[in-house]
């Protein structure tokens, strides 16, 4: 991608405007405010139009969904910090900031990126869809190691209604790409075709349940001292929690970064193998 000077100006503009929204309404915290500002600034500033669409439909449903879950609960939506902002959208950016500054003679060309970039965007709406929608429709879930149930929510845990909002939220980033492919950039050509569009949500969905593994295997895990819940943090209803199972240095936004860079990564096979093949 090589954007024009006003073009960058306007797209980090932009970034800034749509995190300050999100920071206004409660989505972001104050150092998710400045996450969100250098991660949109990239891709809304080198990628424009066609790659802002998708990060900003995942934002918006990401903070819907989030604010659904938790309507008419005890509990509140809480606002995305610095870390979960990068751990969901830093691989998506560093797609987008290696498009402007690596050669199509040397490396991919700008459609190849953006294909790329949507298997990243995909794979966080698909669990951030999964998470929201599953634990707020069912009840139980199964643990995807050893299919025993657990409370609905939990890391590592599965639910039909869950894995059919993942399929939704991969979906959509695919089909915003789609529409915005061309939209005042003057790299992308070609729209991508269904088998194109197939490989980046089936990415997505595969690195979904990579992440629901390494949720369940590797992230630590913690049972609170009051309330008995499963949760991810070493500190829940003010004690410390006894740690159940996983690293204890490998958070959720650890899993997140690696599910999206999995994503990446699957989504250039299947491309490379099955998509450009026909």
């Amino acid at each position: 991608m090589h954007p024009t000077p006003l073009a960058l100006i306007v797209g980090v503009i932009a970034a800034f405007v749509v995190s300050g929204a999100g920071w206004r309404l409660g989505a972001l915290t104050v150092s998710g405010f400045v996450a969100a500002s250098c991660v949109g600034g990239v891709v809304m500033g080198l990628g424009g139009l066609p790659f802002a669409a998708p990060m900003v439909v995942f934002f918006v449903t990401a903070s819907a969904w989030s604010r659904w879950r938790t309507r008419n609960s005890s509990t509140t939506a809480t606002p995305r910090t610095a870390t979960q902002v990068f751990a969901n959208g830093g691989a998506a950016a560093a797609i987008v900031l290696a498009s402007a500054l690596v050669s199509p003679k040397s490396g991919p060309a700008p459609r190849d990126w953006f294909l790329l970039y949507l298997a990243a965007v995909g794979f966080a709406c698909a669990d951030t869809w999964a998470t929201e929608i599953g634990s707020k429709v069912a009840k139980k879930a199964w643990l995807v190691t050893s299919w025993t149930m657990v409370p609905a929510g939990q890391s590592g845990g599965v639910t039909i209604a869950g894995t059919l909002a993942a399929a939704a939220g991969a979906s959509l980033i695919a089909a915003t790409g789609w529409a915005f492919w061309a939209m005042g950039s003057r790299d992308l050509q070609w729209r991508m075709d269904a088998a194109e569009a197939l490989a980046v949500i089936w990415a997505a969905l595969i690195a979904t349940l990579f992440d629901s593994i390494l949720g369940a295997g590797l992230q630590g895990q913690y049972r609170c001292a009051r309330c008995q819940r499963v949760v991810e943090e070493r500190l829940h209803c003010e004690l410390p929690a006894s740690k159940m199972r996983g690293t204890r240095w490998i958070g959720n936004n650890a899993v997140n970064f690696i599910g999206s860079a999995a994503s990446v990564a699957c989504a250039w096979y299947l491309l490379s193998s099955f998509a450009w093949q026909i």
